[in-house]
């Protein structure tokens, strides 16, 4: 007990308006308690009001004011004070009513009986002080608690406490509750088939009895759980039985951690690695690339112009026919690998290129008047342009590429059979990384035709991947038109469906002119 609740002498107040009686009872009591005498309920009130005042003692009869009448305020106005009265027989009433209306913990018989007094005194006190010795405790216990519920609902991880016997919480804090997707009020008494499907709360039981039955604690380092309406989550789970003093199990403590994000960063880091990979792939490829572009193309320089110059020099009668087919062939299969050329350098040049803002309509419009000219007649072109798209920062000579890569695509995958050659422009509202709409030119390029397998399509952007014959594709086209659009700051898409046909949909940022 320490001293602020238990002073090494108690403090007395005793009321009486005989003179002789205070003197006498300071007599009996100043050396165990520490005396305050007041003649009147007055100067009671002026003393408790001045003083800490443990025990007031009060004659009941007192001019102004008697002593019930006094003990009635000091109930009031100080509640913890220990009162007490003294009285004659002939006050026996005020003496009940006093009890009755509980402004009295006891009384005391004239004349005074000093070992009554004292003994009535120190069994209050006794009790008093316990009282407040309880009261602290309970005020400690209850900032302990408070304390421990600050520290519990502030960790970041996820707490619970299940009973051994049915495995229902008895504790979650608010991580817990949040993992979990339910309030704490919610959570308290169920158990996990209450929230979870039947096959994951049998897993989980499982594993909670095993721990309880082992009197071990179990780490499990990654484990997936499937939780109603937020899907599968990745977690961090120690299971740990809390024991009784017989060594038997009386509760489960279950810490959880949150890693879906940690793994998925961690995807995302083998995915940028194997990006990288890639990378340095492509790099080499394009040094070595621009290398044999660079001789090819001074190669094919003097072919093309002794072809055309033979083509001019040879005429057009019925005996050259021959000669001029097989020029003309040489002269396609020389403009062919030109243009094969000029593809492997857009694709592995990597310097910085200046992009100014340019209508797409005519670029689109040039490059389909040039596709009818080598067009299947049994294909047919269908043109939506809008001519109020606002424009891009782009190169012409790129965005002719695109066009001409994915138009002649479709055109490959509809040689056979023939269809329809969809081209459409418009301008569109996105919003691709939440941070609020932007415009975007859309060019959607469709076909009607042989369509791709959903097995490979993931593939189809991949350098010198191809689905058409050895004589038929270089398998950049796609790869070209992804690199271009990309360093447009653009996204682009492949939809395809065997026999129904293939939609690329490519879509760049507009531009202020």
């Amino acid at each position: 007990m320490t001293n602020t609740i238990k002073p090494s002498k108690p403090t007395i107040l005793y009321v009486d308006d005989d003179i002789e009686n205070l003197t006498s009872f300071k007599a009996l009591f100043r050396r165990l308690y520490h005396i305050f005498l007041a003649s009147s309920a007055k100067e009671a009130i002026d003393i408790l009001r001045s003083n800490d005042i443990l025990v007031i003692i009060t004659d009941q009869r007192m001019p102004g004011m008697t002593g019930s009448e006094l003990l009635e305020i000091v109930a009031q106005e100080f509640p913890n004070t220990l009162r007490f009265m003294l009285t004659g027989f002939t006050d026996y009433n005020p003496l009940v009513d006093a009890i009755n209306n509980g402004r009295l913990h006891g009384y005391f018989s004239k004349p005074f009986d000093a070992d009554c007094i004292k003994s009535k005194i120190d069994n209050n006190l006794k009790s008093y002080y316990l009282e407040l010795e309880n009261i602290e405790l309970l005020k400690r216990f209850q900032q302990n608690e408070r304390f421990l519920d600050t520290i519990i609902e502030n960790i970041p991880n996820a707490i619970c406490v299940k009973e051994a016997k049915n495995l229902s919480f008895v504790r979650v804090n608010h991580a817990g509750a949040e993992l979990i997707g339910y309030s704490k009020e919610e959570l308290i008494g169920k158990s996990a088939y209450d929230l979870f499907s039947k096959e994951e709360a049998d897993a989980l039981t499982k594993e909670d009895n095993d721990v309880l039955l082992s009197s071990k604690a179990l780490d499990i380092p990654e484990k997936e759980i499937n939780i109603p309406n937020k899907g599968v989550r990745w977690v961090h789970t120690q299971k740990i039985p809390i024991l009784d003093d017989s060594g038997k199990a009386q509760f489960l403590l279950t810490l959880c951690r949150d890693i879906t994000e940690h793994k998925q960063m961690v995807k995302k880091e083998a995915a940028l690695q194997k990006q990288i990979l890639e990378l340095k792939k492509t790099q080499a490829l394009g040094r070595l690339a621009r290398g044999v572009a660079h001789d090819f193309n001074n190669m094919l320089s003097p072919i093309i112009s002794y072809t055309e110059m033979l083509k001019m020099d040879i005429s057009s009668d019925e005996g050259n026919k021959s000669l001029r087919l097989y020029l003309d062939g040489i002269y396609t299969a020389a403009l062919r690998s030109k243009e094969l050329v000029h593809q492997i350098l857009t694709f592995s040049r990597k310097s910085e290129q200046k992009f100014y803002p340019i209508k797409l309509e005519p670029v689109i419009n040039e490059a389909l008047v040039l596709l009818r000219s080598s067009l299947y007649q049994n294909i047919e072109i269908i043109e939506m342009i809008d001519s109020n798209c606002g424009s891009v920062a782009a190169d012409t000579t790129q965005i002719h590429q695109i066009i001409m890569n994915l138009a002649t695509n479709s055109c490959h995958a509809m040689e056979e059979n023939g269809g329809v050659l969809s081209v459409e422009l418009k301008q569109v509202t996105l919003d691709f990384d939440s941070s609020g709409g932007r415009e975007f030119a859309c060019l959607a390029v469709q076909d009607s035709g042989v369509g791709i397998e959903q097995s490979i399509i993931d593939k189809v952007f991949d350098p010198y991947f191809t689905t058409k014959e050895n004589n038929k594709g270089t398998g950049l086209g796609l790869s070209v038109v992804q690199g271009i659009v990309k360093s447009y700051n653009g996204d682009i898409s492949i939809r395809s469906a065997v026999g129904i046909g293939t939609e690329v949909i490519i879509y760049l940022p507009i531009c202020e002119v």
